[in-house]
């Protein structure tokens, strides 16, 4: 449960209470002698795969080793996340997210009091996703409640606040995301009907009056736009899209140079500095701000395909335990958006509280103890 108060604080404290607790959890398995049981799961199977190929394309890479341990150790922290999820009880799983939304509301009044500019770029964006994913865990409290309005109403109250730290925060990452988590959450529960049609409605009146009722959300939508349309194919780039853009087009650049396996783990820094287009800012990247793209460039084809196959395995598990998993679904969800848009598995601020609150969800998701 302690996990989850540590998702705001820094990068260090995250790491010793997710490494901590994975720790403890393996030496809890291997008391119960369910450590071979934990580690022939599907998902374990298949996460280790994708570790596995990674590990192999070592041997033609030409990254350093700094740069491939580095690599490697990131890949290798979703075991990690299994084994905490393994040994958790549902209930302290479920606690711990509810949790998570109250300390995301405290985190919204005191981004307001101490201003959330001080933040640096990945993690105002990291900040905005937790806000995102909080607000939608918030709707699913309340719809869990089967009775009694001010219960109900006060997850509600946390969904909106999350989503006003949201829109304070002024991140498109998360602005993206929580729409979109909000939209699967209606078509999974409530799978046919007027209701359905009644929440669609309501989410998007919800969406229009925050579009016009902020003007800091216009301008920022419209800032991305105009940075797409005036993209100039050649030469330097100073704009965030136009950025990201020139970082795709490289990057499939090499891609196409070894489609199949790969150039090895931790070389895209290396051919990137090699083929950087003229730019000082190009030249601060360390990632392609995609993590399909990161993957297909250094693992190829067949690693970018143990990826979406590791991603499909947990998919299909979710689906599997029905309501239960809705928490899970929509962290799940959450990785597989801001993979699109930023390195969410190789940068930590990112991707360690979307594991730590993988394990949880994922713990919560079970109706007893394995």
């Amino acid at each position: 449960m302690a996990c989850v108060w540590v998702l705001y604080l820094p990068l260090g404290m995250q790491y010793l209470m997710f490494l901590g607790g994975g720790l403890i959890a393996l030496g809890r398995l291997g008391r119960a002698a369910s450590l071979g049981q934990a580690a022939r799961h599907p998902l374990f199977a298949c996460t280790l795969l994708f570790l596995a190929w990674m590990a192999i394309s070592a041997a033609w890479s030409e990254a350093s080793p700094g740069a491939i341990v580095s690599h490697l150790w990131h890949y290798g922290l979703p075991l990690c996340m299994l084994v905490l999820a393994a040994t958790m009880r549902p209930n302290d799983a479920r606690a711990s997210l509810r949790h998570f939304v109250l300390i995301s509301v405290a985190a919204v009044f005191v981004s307001m009091w101490w201003g959330a500019d001080r933040l640096g770029g990945n993690q105002r964006i990291a900040f905005s996703v937790l806000l995102a994913l909080a607000a939608a865990i918030a709707v699913v409290e309340g719809l869990r409640i089967p009775a009694g309005w001010r219960q109900r109403g006060a997850w509600n109250l946390a969904a909106c606040l999350c989503t006003l730290g949201l829109v304070l925060q002024d991140r498109r990452t998360g602005m993206l995301v929580l729409p979109l988590l909000l939209l699967a959450l209606v078509w999974v529960r409530l799978p046919s009907g007027w209701r359905r049609a009644a929440m669609l409605a309501v989410l998007l009146l919800s969406m229009a009056a925050i579009w016009y009722g902020s003007p800091s959300v216009q301008s920022r939508w419209e800032e991305g736009l105009q940075e797409l349309q005036h993209y100039p194919s050649e030469g330097e780039v100073n704009t965030s899209m136009g950025m990201r853009l020139r970082l795709a087009e490289v990057s499939l650049r090499m891609l196409q140079d070894s489609p199949w396996f790969g150039h090895g783990v931790g070389s895209w820094l290396s051919l990137w500095r090699q083929k950087l287009p003229s730019g000082e800012l190009l030249a601060l990247h360390t990632t392609p701000h995609n993590d399909y793209l990161l993957v297909a460039v250094q693992g190829g084809a067949v690693g970018l395909a143990l990826f979406l196959l590791a991603l499909g395995a947990y998919a299909l598990a979710i689906r599997q335990r029905g309501r239960h998993a809705d928490a899970a679904m929509l962290v799940w969800l959450t990785f597989v958006l801001s993979a699109c848009v930023n390195v969410a598995l190789r940068d930590a601020k990112l991707g360690l509280p979307l594991l730590i609150l993988g394990a949880v969800s994922w713990a919560a998701s079970r109706e007893r103890p394995n």
